[in-house]
């Protein structure tokens, strides 16, 4: 599953992250620096021949820490781990490309954290 391999490569390359990676919801923890996954969309291009195989997914990452500072740290590094990421997700799961479309930032003034988000697409089998 794409899921499970973007919190593997993610955990991998971003320890502090471990266990902190949920999808959807951030409200599950109170834990912080938080990485929030969503599928926005998914595309399945057909050929003449039919199905391709692969899979166009778009993934939603919202970042969540106490400072602005940690929260664009932690942002880099995600990108780092994804952008131009092409090979074995760290599960079984093959990514043939993921690009990092668009981030932006924000603040939630009534939980005082900072968010930072990254729009992600990623190629896979299904």
């Amino acid at each position: 599953m794409i899921e499970t391999g973007i919190v593997t490569r993610l955990t991998a390359q971003i320890p502090e992250l471990a266990g902190n990676i949920l999808p959807v919801d951030r409200q599950e923890t109170d834990t912080v620096p938080v990485l929030v996954y969503q599928r926005v969309s998914t595309t399945r291009p057909l050929s003449a021949d039919g199905t391709t195989g692969l899979v166009q997914s778009r993934y939603q990452l919202d970042i969540y820490d106490t400072s602005y500072d940690s929260m664009i740290a932690l942002r880099s590094l995600v990108c780092a781990a994804l952008s131009g990421f092409v090979g074995d997700l760290g599960n079984g799961v093959r990514c043939y490309g993921a690009q990092l479309e668009n981030d932006q930032e924000d603040y939630i003034k009534e939980l005082s954290l900072y968010g930072g988000s990254i729009d992600l697409t990623i190629w896979h089998e299904e």
